[in-house]
C-alpha cells in the first residue's frame, strides 16, 4: 500500500493500519498517561524547575506569540551553544516505548531536524521493543529475555523485521516534513520544495554475530554487534544526511540478527568518537527512582551503578557513595549493561568510558526538552561527563605559601596588588584553588560584600597551564558558588586583564574609586592613583542546587 501511495497520506495510512494492528496501545498508553499527568508533572516540575514542565516563565503576548523580547534573550543565550555544536556529532537512543508514541516522537523529531539545520551530525539508534511485544502478543506468543536480550525465535524475528520496517518508514516521514512555502516567501524565499526537508540514509551498517547458547538458553536469531561501519556512516553524516540505524545486524554470511539498540548505540557512539550520546526515556521514572541530578560526574555514575551492582536501589546519588573493589570489578561498569541497573544509565557510563565526552538522560515526554537541554546552560534532563572540576576546592592554610607563589609574579608586574601573609590568612575561607598532581595550579577569591554582591579578586592560573581552559573553569565554578550563596551581582577591579573578562561576559562600569556601583566599604580602600577599572557581572538565576552543578556544552 505504501510503495502504491507514496508520499505523507500513504505514510498516515500506514500509521493508521499499524495502529489499528497493534490494538492502539500507543493511543490507550497516551490517555492513560494524560490521566496522571498532574501527579507526573509535579513531580518533574519539582525536579527540572516550571520552565521544562510548563513554560509558565515565558511570557506570551495578546496574540498568542512569544514575546519579542523573551525570544531574543533566549537566542542569545543559545548562540554559544549553537557554535559550539555546530558540526559536532550526536548520537541519539530512541528506545521502543518512544518510537512507539506517536505524539513524543514526533517532537522530538522536530528537535533533531532543527539541530541537523543548525550543522550537527545526527545518528539515530531506533528501538522496536515495544512494537514487536505488541505483534508477538497478537499472534498468540510470548517475549522471553535475558541478560538484556530478546530470545529471538524465527516467529520473533519475523516481527523485528516488521516492525523495523514500519518504524523506519514513519520516521523517514516525519523528517520529509518541509517548512511552509508560505514563511519562506515571508522573508523573501521563492523557492518551491521538491527534496525532503532532511536526507535520511540507512543501511547494512551493524555487523553482527550470533549470541548463541547462554547459559543453557539458545537466543536463536538474537545477536551481538561485532563493528559498526564508521567509514560508510562518516561519508552520509559528511555529504549532509541524518543516519538511521535499527537494531538489526548481519554476519558475514548475510544472516539478520535482532540485536540490542543501546549496544549498537554505544558501540557507534564510541567509534565515531561523537562528542555526546543522548538517550530517551519516556516517563519520567526512572529520574524519580535513582534521583538524578542534573549533572553527574563519570566517577559519581560508576559509584551510583556500584551501589545498585552491589545493594540494589541507592537512597542517594550525590556521589556519596564509594566501590570497594574488593566486593566488585569496576571494569564491569564500562560495560553498555548492568544486571539490574537501567540500560540509559550504563549505556551513558559506558559511553564516557570510551571517550565520548558528555551523555544525556532525557524525559522525551517533555516538550522541547532536547533544545532546553542543548542549548541552556542548566538542561533540564541528566548530564553524564568528566569530572571537569577535578582538584577544584576550597583552600586551607596549608595552600597559603602555594598561592603567594601564584601571586607573586602578576604582584612583580603590577597586575595585582601585594597581599601580606595575615590578610591572605584572613581572606582564606574565600578562596578557591584548583590542585593538579599535587600542585596548586590556579587560585581565586570570591568575596561578599553583602548579600547579594560578590568581589572575584586574586584570580591567576599558573603560567604554565593557560590556554587550556583552566581559567574558565575556575571562573564557571566561582559563580556556580556565588550562585548557591545568593549572589547575583559580580565585581573585579583590574588594570591589565580587562579583555579576558570582557569576553566572560564582564562590562565595564568606569573607574572603580569613583563608582557608587560597589559598596562604600570596598571603594574606600581603593587607591586612585592606580586607576584600577572596575567591571560587573549580572549572574543568571540559579538552577543548580550545589557549585559547579552543570556545563551545559
Amino acid at each position: 500500500e505504501m510503495r502504491l501511495r507514496g508520499g505523507r497520506t500513504g505514510t498516515k495510512d500506514m500509521r493508521r493500519t499499524w495502529r489499528r494492528r497493534c490494538g492502539c496501545k500507543s493511543v490507550q498508553r497516551n490517555e492513560s498517561l494524560a490521566a496522571k499527568g498532574q501527579k507526573k508533572s509535579a513531580s518533574w516540575t519539582q525536579k527540572v524547575g516550571p520552565t521544562a514542565a510548563t513554560n509558565s516563565n515565558i511570557s506570551v503576548d495578546l496574540n498568542g506569540g512569544l514575546d519579542p523580547l523573551h525570544f531574543a534573550r533566549s537566542f542569545r543565550q543559545a548562540y554559544p551553544y549553537i557554535e559550539k555544536h555546530r558540526n559536532s556529532t550526536f548520537v541519539f537512543v530512541l528506545p521502543g516505548e518512544v518510537s512507539a508514541d506517536e505524539n513524543v516522537l514526533d517532537g522530538i523529531l522536530q528537535d533533531v531536524a532543527i539541530l541537523h539545520g543548525l550543522g550537527v551530525r545526527i545518528v539515530l539508534a531506533v528501538g522496536i521493543g515495544q512494537q514487536v511485544d505488541e505483534l508477538l502478543g497478537m499472534r498468540g506468543k510470548q517475549s522471553v529475555f535475558m541478560d538484556g536480550y530478546r530470545v529471538t525465535d524465527a516467529a520473533a524475528m519475523r516481527g523485528v523485521m516488521e516492525a523495523s520496517g514500519a518504524v523506519r518508514v514513519d520516521i523517514e516521514a516525519r523528517l520529509s516534513v518541509i517548512p511552509t512555502v508560505a514563511a519562506v516567501r515571508r522573508h523573501g524565499g521563492n523557492r518551491e520544495f521538491l527534496e525532503p526537508a532532511v536526507k535520511v540514509v540507512s543501511g547494512n551498517y551493524i555487523r553482527a554475530k550470533r549470541r548463541g547458547v547462554v547459559n543453557g538458553v539458545d537466543f536463536s536469531h538474537a545477536g551481538e554487534v561485532r563493528g559498526i561501519d564508521v567509514e560508510a556512516i562518516r561519508s552520509q553524516l559528511g555529504r549532509g544526511c541524518i543516519v538511521l540505524l535499527s537494531n538489526i545486524g548481519y554476519t558475514a554470511t548475510g544472516e539478520v540478527l535482532n540485536c540490542n539498540t543501546y549496544e549498537v548505540a554505544t558501540q557507534t557512539a564510541q567509534m565515531l568518537q561523537a562528542q555526546k550520546l543522548i538517550c530517551f526515556t519516556n516517563g519520567d521514572e526512572l529520574f524519580t527512582r535513582l534521583n538524578l541530578p542534573a549533572w553527574l560526574t563519570l566517577k559519581d555514575a560508576q559509584a551510583l551503578i556500584g551501589r545498585i551492582l552491589l545493594e540494589g536501589l541507592p537512597e542517594t546519588n550525590c556521589g556519596s557513595t564509594t566501590l570497594d573493589d574488593s566486593k566488585c570489578d569496576n571494569s564491569a561498569l564500562c560495560q553498555w549493561q548492568v544486571r539490574n541497573c537501567p540500560l540509559e544509565l550504563t549505556a551513558c557510563v559506558s559511553a564516557c568510558c570510551d571517550g565520548v565526552a558528555r551523555s544525556h538522560i532525557l524525559d522525551g515526554r517533555v516538550e522541547g526538552i532536547l533544545l532546553q537541554e542543548m542549548f541552556t546552560r542548566d538542561g533540564v534532563g541528566c548530564m553524564i561527563s568528566a569530572d571537569i572540576y577535578e582538584g577544584t576546592r576550597k583552600a586551607s592554610a596549608e595552600d597559603v605559601p602555594a598561592i603567594e607563589k601564584l601571586l607573586e609574579p602578576l604582584v612583580e608586574n603590577g597586575t595585582l596588588l601585594r597581599r601580606s601573609r595575615e590578610r591572605l590568612l584572613s581572606e582564606l575561607q574565600y578562596f578557591t584553588v584548583v590542585e593538579r598532581d599535587f600542585k596548586i595550579v590556579a587560585c581565586a577569591a570570591l568575596i561578599p560584600w553583602g548579600s547579594d554582591t560578590a568581589e572575584v579578586a586574586a584570580f591567576v592560573v599558573s603560567a604554565g597551564y593557560r590556554r587550556e581552559g583552566r581559567g574558565d573553569v575556575l571562573l564557571d565554578y566561582i559563580e556556580q558558588s556565588a550562585r548557591s550563596m545568593g549572589i547575583r551581582k559580580l565585581f573585579l577591579l583590574t588594570t591589565r586583564t580587562a579583555d579576558w573578562f570582557e569576553m566572560r561576559g564582564f562590562k565595564a562600569a568606569g573607574y572603580a574609586h569613583a563608582s557608587r556601583d560597589i559598596p562604600h566599604e570596598r571603594t574606600k580602600h581603593v587607591d586612585p592613583l592606580r586607576n584600577s577599572q572596575l567591571y560587573m557581572k549580572i549572574l543568571e538565576q540559579a538552577t543548580g542546587s550545589r557549585p559547579g552543578s552543570r556545563i551545559g556544552f
